[in-house]
């Protein structure tokens, strides 16, 4: 073969394996997690084995290995400038994840009544493509 046949069949190939990894790479979806959302519980509120006090909190999701949880901050507001901060320690609560077929565009929360107790049973968050079950 001349140098100008193995220059081209070359060509060929390499161009042919990145068409097909960037195939590759836009048929498989990566799974969107560890997005930030503030949520609000207006009564005592139970998450998983966790029981909150009413307030402002910040959640995100994190992982451990194979452990799912997500991390509930408690946050005040500065009366003096607006801003919040974080009150006492972070709650790290179990959680499990359930794929969705498309990325979340407003953050949701599912509760269910328990006596005089709601329970959180379903978070979505903006941004992430999954969502959180208790």
């Amino acid at each position: 073969m001349k140098p100008k046949t193995y220059l081209l069949l070359s060509s060929l190939l390499a161009g042919a394996l990145l068409f097909t990894g960037f195939a590759w790479a836009k048929g498989k979806e990566a799974t969107r997690v560890g997005k930030a959302a503030t949520i609000s519980f207006a009564h005592e509120t139970q998450v998983g084995n966790v029981m909150f006090k009413p307030g402002d909190y910040t959640i995100r999701h994190r992982a451990i290995g194979a452990n799912q949880f997500m991390v509930f901050q408690r946050t005040e507001e500065d009366p003096y400038d607006g801003t919040y901060e974080d009150v006492g320690r972070p709650q790290r609560v179990a959680c499990r994840m359930e794929p969705l077929n498309a990325k979340v565009s407003d953050t949701t929360a599912a509760f269910e009544p328990e006596g005089s107790v709601d329970k959180l049973t379903k978070l979505d968050i903006a941004g992430e493509n999954v969502e959180h079950l208790f």
